[in-house]
């Protein structure tokens, strides 16, 4: 809990005292061993963009001309063929070659995947079918890479977002990611307010100057404090 400090040197001190705290939680780079320690691992490299954006920028306006706000559970996707040629068409894009760390922005996302999906000549169900099957490869691949570097013989793969509620999703993502994974789905209230918590804490990091964009992600020069207190 944060309460009102009486004066402010207290504030300051108090201030100081919880950016301590939090830096002990939420620590970037090489030199920090606290999560590794702890048995987390976790990793985005600009799959978190690829995940949410394509799902959302190319399934869900495919699932509009069919008159439906989006693939419930995937039943639409489940029902179509991949089509090898889309699939090459996206799995040859330079970035899916690049080590960590990596990353790219929604405007890329846009422009380089999810406008070819729409455009290529095939029925809707094969190119959800195919946008599914690459959303499951692309994340499975970028998981199992962790392992290496993940303490114990079996892991736990926590899914959030909307992605969680397409059952032929993660059937796929199952599939292809590593025996000692376990995918686990947490109830609808995590998966819905997940994003929002997020901007919540990435928030408080910023208000106490605490870094919130980690350089061994993305690929930056340093850590950095992102975002603007409005």
């Amino acid at each position: 809990m944060i309460h009102v400090c009486r004066c402010r040197l207290s504030f300051s001190r108090c201030r100081r005292l919880r950016a301590r705290r939090l830096r002990r939680l939420f620590c970037w780079g090489d030199g920090c061993d606290e999560g590794k320690k702890a048995g987390c691992v976790g990793g985005d490299g600009g799959n978190r963009f690829l995940c949410g954006q394509v799902a959302d920028g190319a399934v869900a306006p495919l699932a509009g001309k069919m008159g439906l706000h989006f693939d419930e559970g995937g039943q639409i996707a489940a029902k179509g063929t991949v089509n090898p040629e889309l699939a090459s068409i996206i799995q040859n894009i330079d970035f899916f070659r690049q080590p960590y760390p990596k990353s790219l922005d929604n405007q890329w996302v846009i422009h380089n995947m999810i406008a070819p999906i729409l455009a290529f000549d095939d029925n809707i169900p094969n190119k959800m079918a195919t946008t599914v099957e690459l959303i499951a490869q692309f994340v499975a691949k970028e998981i199992n890479q962790l392992l290496p570097i993940a303490q114990g013989n079996q892991h736990q793969l926590l899914v959030t977002g909307g992605g969680a509620h397409n059952t032929f999703l993660m059937q796929r993502l199952r599939e292809y990611t590593d025996s000692k994974i376990e995918i686990i789905i947490p109830d609808s209230q995590i998966i819905n307010n997940k994003e929002s918590l997020l901007m919540a804490l990435l928030g408080l990091l910023n208000l106490y100057d605490i870094p919130n964009s980690s350089p061994s992600v993305t690929g930056a020069s340093r850590n950095t404090v992102g975002g603007t207190m409005v």
